[in-house]
């Protein structure tokens, strides 16, 4: 009786978990659906100094260069310019639907400090200018974005905890994606508050529980860019591209309070 119960708890967590996703990659071709919240202050009861603006500007009409539309079928070879040391060796990356820049900053854990608007590599050469030689420790730098009807978040030479991308997903769906200098390189999917999807990207991920959009993408093969196979599942799963002119272009940047990062 418990492992019946048990079998048809995971059938229905798996069920829901494909549902969700299926409504959210439904809504690719649709156009940016800024929350009214964003132009709000990002500060608030977790900041402990005024937060970066949040104010969300409308998206100018979309090019062919540089579309934030994602393809339900997207391949590794859109993310080609990634590697193990691109754009470093230590970050983690999430994409979030269903929740305002300004929640997710909240999420975060608010603003320790708010920071100029800066490029990825601009803020991890700040982590690295203040890191700590005796505890090898340095600040959480994060920084956010609005993309389309996601929003962005990347935090250079920090992991981000799954609490929080289970926070970041209760209104929607959130992927997150770390990868390490040791190689180690997971993918967290989170629906409505629940991680329903974690594996190594660089093996072939678990039968059980697989989502649809695992499919097609080369998952443990020789010579597979791990890197590039990830942010393509991401692509896959949000509706959300990330061109590398976009990725590498200036974003709010700030070191988050909190617990959310951790490094």
């Amino acid at each position: 009786m418990t492992s019946e119960r048990s079998r048809r708890e995971r059938w229905l967590i798996t069920a829901t978990a494909m549902t969700a996703v299926a409504i959210f990659t439904a809504g690719c071709s649709t156009g940016p659906q800024a929350n009214a919240s964003d132009s709000a202050s990002a500060s608030g009861t977790a900041s402990r100094s005024a937060a970066p603006s949040a104010t969300s500007t409308p998206s100018p009409t979309p090019t062919t260069e540089d579309d934030w539309r994602g393809s339900r079928h997207a391949q590794p070879r859109a993310y080609a310019w990634l590697n193990d040391h691109t754009p470093i060796d230590t970050y983690t990356i999430l994409v979030v639907r269903g929740t305002s820049l300004t929640q997710v900053v909240e999420l975060l854990g608010g603003v320790d400090r708010a920071l100029p608007e800066q490029t990825p590599a601009q803020a991890d050469q700040y982590f690295m200018d203040h890191l700590n030689p005796q505890t090898y420790t340095g600040p959480h730098i994060v920084q956010v974005a609005r993309r389309g009807h996601a929003v962005v978040v990347y935090a250079p030479d920090n992991g981000i905890s799954s609490k929080a991308v289970d926070d970041l997903s209760r209104q929607g769906l959130a992927t997150s994606f770390y990868t390490d200098v040791n190689l180690d390189t997971y993918v967290d999917v989170s629906i409505h508050g629940r991680t329903v999807r974690s594996f190594d990207a660089g093996f072939r991920p678990p039968k059980r529980g697989a989502l649809p959009q695992e499919r097609g993408l080369p998952w443990g093969k020789r010579h597979q860019n791990i890197w590039a196979t990830a942010w393509a599942y991401g692509e896959r799963l949000t509706g959300t591209h990330l061109s590398e002119d976009w990725f590498n272009s200036p974003h709010q940047t700030f070191i988050a309070a909190g617990k959310a990062l951790y490094f």
